[in-house]
């Protein structure tokens, strides 16, 4: 007939701790995954703090727009210098050859003719003293 047998030590131990694993399963499950608490935390909390980051985004997207048109100003003017400053620097350096030439060919003249010139520049009359 039928016989009951009897649960080893053993394996009492091994079904306890298999039932206490299962318990804890449920247990996370529940605290863990409660739809009725989810849900309304989720409605209240996590609503309020969406809104309120989307608000400070729109303000974010705001100011960026705004950097980005005065970026684009400063561009415009440091453009405009950088042109400034290429055509001082090709002036300067005509400037220099023209200088550069004259000097030599003054290094060539005579007492008189620099005197010369001087008088005629600053409209001189006087004597010359050579």
């Amino acid at each position: 007939m039928s016989e009951v047998k009897e649960v080893k030590p053993s394996r009492k131990g091994d079904i306890v701790k298999v039932i206490l694993a299962i318990l804890a399963v449920l247990m996370g499950t529940y605290i863990f995954v409660d739809p009725g608490k989810s849900e309304f935390k989720f409605d209240s909390v996590a609503t309020t703090k969406i809104d309120s980051l989307e608000k400070v985004n729109i303000i974010l997207k705001e100011e960026n727009v705004k950097l980005d048109s005065t970026l684009a100003a400063y561009k415009l003017m440091i453009y405009d210098l950088d042109f400034k400053l290429s055509n001082i620097i090709k002036e300067r350096s005509k400037a220099s050859e023209y200088y550069k030439d004259k000097m030599a060919i003054a290094a060539e003249y005579t007492p008189t003719e620099v005197d010369s010139f001087f008088m005629t520049r600053y409209e001189y009359a006087g004597e010359s003293e050579y």
